[in-house]
């Protein structure tokens, strides 16, 4: 079996989850401060707290949806590994492999069922890319 591991430091992933935690709580305090103050009723305020929350909960849920691990097990399956979802496929299933148009340092891995969105920091990754080939001559692999 072939481990390819996320290589970020620990705090730096402490820091996006708590950062993003902190701002979920700011935007449903401001809410609750808003809705709760009659003279505080201004338009403007609740769709800061609304967009506030909506974007910090797509940040939160992006962070816990990328993979940290990734594993080629012995029969030839690949699972990645994320806090919040684990996604197992064979290699066959798995269409491309190259850089995610909606960031820099980000790889999109498209497969049959969807796409994956993985950091470019693994190590062994280049390991992994000819693992996945050589059970899958025909991935398109770009930039990686």
């Amino acid at each position: 079996m072939k481990t390819v591991t996320l290589h970020l430091q620990r705090s730096v992933k402490v820091f996006a989850v708590v950062c993003l935690s902190v701002l979920t709580v700011a935007g449903l305090w401001l809410l609750i401060w808003f809705l709760s103050n009659e003279g505080s009723k201004a338009l403007s305020s609740l769709l800061f707290s609304f967009a506030l929350l909506a974007l910090t909960a797509w940040g939160l849920s992006l962070a816990t949806r990328i993979p940290h691990t990734i594993l080629y097990r012995d029969d030839h399956v690949c699972e990645f590994l994320a806090s919040a979802r684990k996604i197992v496929m064979s290699p066959l299933d798995i269409i491309s492999i190259k850089p995610w148009a909606g960031g820099i340092g980000f790889f999109s891995v498209r497969h049959r069922k969807g796409t994956i969105i993985i950091l470019n920091q693994f190590d062994g990754f280049n390991e992994l890319i000819n693992l996945i080939k050589s059970r899958n001559a025909q991935v398109e692999i770009r930039g990686c």
